[in-house]
C-alpha cells in the first residue's frame, strides 16, 4: 500500500493529523470507516503519530472541501472547532488564499476567515439549545437537564454547536473532581451517543475558565466547540457577556454571541510538522 502523506497540526494543543484526500491517488485509502480502523492506533502517543483526532479534507461540489472528524478512539463526530481552524489554515497556507472558505462538516457549512494576525475566526452557526424535562434551579431555561451521579447530581446545560455539549457552571475548576466526573457525564445515560462534558468558572462579565472531557477523546488542552457551548451557557443564564475570553488548559479563545445569530470563535492553528506513514503497519 502507498505511503500516505499527512500533516500534523494545533489549535492550543489540541491537535491532529490532517491527511488531504481531496486528490485520491492510488492505494490511499479513501471510505471513512478505513479511516476508523487506522485512527486509534495512529492517535497513540507512544506508539503512533500521536494525536487527538484524524482530520480528513475530502472534495465536496458545494464546498471547498470537506472535513471529517475521526476521533482518537475511531468514532466520528459531527464537528470540531480547533479542528476547524486547523484545516483552514491548512488549505489556506496550500492555496495562498484568505477569503472566508466554504467547509463541510457533519453539522452543516461553517465559514472560517484567516486573518492578517496567524489566526482564524469561524462562523459557527447559530447554537442549538437541547430541550431538557424541567428547569434546574441555578442553569434556567428549558435546556438545562439534572444529571444524576454518584456523588449527587450536577445542573448541565445543554447545547448543541453541531455536537453535543453539557455545560455544568463550578465554583473553582482547580478544586473540581474533573477526572471521574467528566467521564461520567461524557458517557451518562441521558446522552446515548455521549456528550462532550465542560466545566465552566465564570471569572467576570467577560471572562469564564473552561476544561473539557471531550466525547471520544478524553481531556483534550483545548475545545473550540466546548468554548461556544459554555459561552452560549452563561450567555443564556446571564451569567456572562459577549465577547468573551474562554481560557483553556491550552490557552485563550474568543467567542461572540448575540441570541438569534451565529456564534463566532476567533483563536491559533498552528502546523507542527509534516510526514509520511506506511498504513500497513497500524492495521488492526
Amino acid at each position: 500500500m502507498k505511503r500516505i502523506s499527512f500533516a500534523k497540526w494545533h489549535g492550543l494543543g489540541n491537535d491532529f493529523i490532517l491527511v488531504d484526500l481531496t486528490r485520491p491517488l492510488p492505494g490511499v485509502p479513501i471510505r471513512t470507516e478505513a479511516w476508523r480502523q487506522l485512527a486509534p492506533r495512529l492517535c497513540d502517543r507512544h506508539l503512533g503519530i500521536g494525536a487527538d483526532g484524524v482530520l480528513l479534507l475530502k472534495a465536496a461540489p458545494e464546498a471547498d472541501f470537506e472535513m471529517i472528524v475521526v476521533n482518537a478512539d475511531g468514532s466520528v463526530a459531527e464537528m470540531c472547532g480547533n479542528g476547524l481552524r486547523c484545516v483552514a489554515r491548512f488549505w489556506g497556507d496550500r492555496a495562498g488564499a484568505r477569503h472566508p472558505q466554504r467547509v463541510l462538516t457533519g453539522a452543516g457549512i461553517r465559514l472560517p476567515e484567516l486573518l492578517a494576525d496567524g489566526r482564524v475566526r469561524v462562523d459557527m452557526g447559530p447554537p442549538r439549545l437541547a430541550p431538557g424535562d424541567v428547569p434546574i434551579s441555578g442553569v434556567a431555561g428549558p435546556h438545562a437537564i439534572d444529571i444524576r451521579l454518584d456523588p449527587p447530581g450536577l445542573a448541565v446545560a445543554c447545547v448543541s454547536m453541531g455536537n453535543p455539549h453539557a455545560v455544568t457552571f463550578v465554583s473553582d475548576l482547580d478544586r473540581f473532581d474533573f477526572d471521574s466526573l467528566g467521564r461520567l457525564v461524557s458517557t451518562h445515560e441521558r446522552f446515548p451517543e455521549g456528550a462532550n462534558a465542560g466545566f465552566a468558572q465564570i471569572l467576570g462579565r467577560h471572562e469564564l475558565k473552561l476544561a473539557v472531557w471531550e466525547r471520544g477523546v478524553g481531556p483534550t488542552l483545548a475545545c473550540g466547540t466546548g468554548a461556544c457551548a459554555a459561552a452560549v451557557a452563561g450567555i443564556v443564564t446571564d451569567r456572562v457577556a459577549s465577547p468573551l475570553i474562554v481560557h483553556l488548559a491550552g490557552g485563550d479563545l474568543e467567542v461572540e454571541w448575540m441570541p438569534g445569530r451565529s456564534v463566532f470563535m476567533t483563536g491559533p492553528a498552528e502546523p507542527v510538522f509534516e510526514g509520511e506513514f506506511d498504513p500497513g503497519r497500524f492495521e488492526p
